[in-house]
């Protein structure tokens, strides 16, 4: 658009304009418009080159259990950012046009995680449901669970590594 007048598709050229100030205004679905004064003078042709900015896509995650931790992290940029599914198992997020990856977790849940391609003005929808660890299980893969029991409730454990003596019983100890 020049001065609010539809001229066509770009590339454009554009011979018959007078010396002067002009507003254009560049328009594409999904993009940013660019709205800018351009100054045409006298013997001169002016050249513009403009680069649209993609609108940024919406990322709606639903997590069961709720409350879970979100980590996403863009594959080729250096996005990285820590989000919560609230009460209700929603996560909302805008995010850049990009490949992202998602990691999904909560204690006592196994990680999960997805791979996420936000378009221009995208939306992205996913539903997630974590598995519970059985008791007895850690979350943590190189970690295991440690049960100790006595009949003398006065029997007190030193594990090394570990600064604090341990009451017994002691019942799936990380």
């Amino acid at each position: 658009y020049i001065e609010n007048d539809l001229k066509g598709k770009t590339p454009l050229d554009i011979n018959e304009l007078k010396v002067g100030d002009y507003i254009i205004k560049i328009v594409l679905d999904n993009y940013k418009t660019i709205d800018t004064r351009v100054t045409v003078q006298y013997g001169q042709k002016p050249t513009n080159d403009f680069d649209l900015e993609p609108l940024p896509g919406k990322v709606n995650i639903y997590t069961d259990p709720v409350e879970c931790e979100v980590v996403i992290q863009g594959k080729k940029s250096k996005y990285k950012k820590k989000y919560k599914s609230d009460g209700t198992g929603m996560l909302i997020a805008t995010l850049p046009v990009g490949q992202y990856e998602a990691s999904i977790s909560k204690k006592q849940y196994e990680k999960q995680e997805i791979k996420l391609t936000i378009s221009p003005n995208g939306k992205y929808e996913e539903e997630i449901n974590l598995k519970k660890i059985p008791d007895g299980v850690s979350s943590n893969p190189d970690m295991g669970f440690l049960s100790i029991n006595t009949y003398d409730d006065r029997i007190k454990v030193k594990i090394p590594g570990i600064k604090e003596v341990q009451s017994l019983p002691l019942e799936y100890f990380e």
